[in-house]
């Protein structure tokens, strides 16, 4: 038999590099930059990795708003290309 195949890919990303677990997670898009995130992952559980679940933001996935109540059931697709949108005020 040949070789074993590889069961995690490190992610190189300007200054910093991150290993994903190619069995148990995949990749999306979040506001242009490339993040894993593991199978089954919410769009909830997103938002708290990113520190932004308490903030008031629209967020969009593959062009398409996801209402604030269905983020706890919306499932991370591979390729999802999610924009997390937020008020600034100003003058």
């Amino acid at each position: 038999m040949g070789a074993p195949l590889a069961t995690h890919l490190k992610i190189l990303h300007d200054q910093f590099s991150y290993t994903i677990d190619c069995y148990n997670s995949t990749v999306i898009t979040v506001n242009g930059t490339t993040h894993s995130f593991k199978i089954g992952q919410t769009l909830a559980d997103l938002l708290d990795e990113l520190d932004v679940s308490n903030q008031v933001c629209a967020i969009e996935v593959n062009k398409k708003l996801v209402p604030h109540r269905e983020r706890k059931e919306y499932e991370l697709q591979e390729d999802d290309s999610i924009e997390i949108v937020s008020l600034v005020g100003g003058g």
